[in-house]
């Protein structure tokens, strides 16, 4: 997608009020947040573990240190 496609899309989504009223893109190990910060990414991931739960495949996930 092209900057200016993932836009059009955020900016739909504003007036449907999908993806916390455009706040963000998703898609399988990316979330592309509309404006920068801390609260826009919080404020992103709150909605999306909200729609999908802790138990989600939205971002990867590490794998833990054999030592630990």
């Amino acid at each position: 997608m092209t900057p200016r496609k993932i836009a059009e899309v955020v900016d739909r989504w504003s007036t449907t009020g999908e993806c916390a009223d455009g706040l963000y893109l998703q898609i399988p190990d990316l979330v592309i947040v509309r404006e920068g910060g801390l609260d826009a990414m919080t404020r992103a991931l709150v909605d999306l573990f909200g729609a999908f739960g802790m138990e989600t495949n939205v971002l990867p996930r590490v794998a833990a240190d054999e030592d630990d």
